[in-house]
């Protein structure tokens, strides 16, 4: 399972303004489409896999008791609701990528540790996250 692109509502630079399904939930964000091709995502009716990426992340919240079956995206107000499970750290040059694991959409999403503000986290533990102006990134040839 990945995104299915339902109704383009506008273009704004590189990205459509899209009407989307992730898993159940029905979202209005934004979908990289530089060339203008994913009305050929529509017409075949194509889930496409996606990178994933926000502007600011606004809150976070470690979940006990996280299953898989508990990934979700979906809107709330102007922002976007992330649940996942912390699958791995990986150690940058003065920072750490944490990175999420939707099971429900087959994607990944990634934070910083510094952003999360000295609250320690651990592998497979789940996470809440809340970010602005989400935007998906299908991978090439798709569609």
């Amino acid at each position: 399972m990945s995104i299915n692109i339902l109704e383009i509502e506008s273009y704004s630079e590189k990205f459509a303004n899209a009407i989307l399904t992730h898993g159940e939930e029905v979202l209005k964000a934004k979908v990289w489409d530089e060339s203008k091709d994913l009305k050929t995502s529509i017409e075949k009716k194509l889930s496409l896999i996606v990178e994933m990426n926000y502007d600011e992340l606004i809150s976070i919240k470690i979940l006990d008791n996280y299953k898989d079956e508990d990934s979700i995206i979906k809107a709330k107000d102007k922002n976007y609701i992330i649940r996942g499970k912390i699958i791995q750290f990986v150690e940058l040059k003065n920072d750490i990528w944490i990175d999420l694991y939707l099971q429900k959409g087959a994607e990944f999403i990634s934070i910083l540790k510094s952003q999360i503000k000295g609250k320690e986290v651990l592998l497979e533990q789940g996470l809440e996250i809340v970010v602005t102006n989400l935007m998906f990134f299908p991978s090439k040839n798709q569609y």
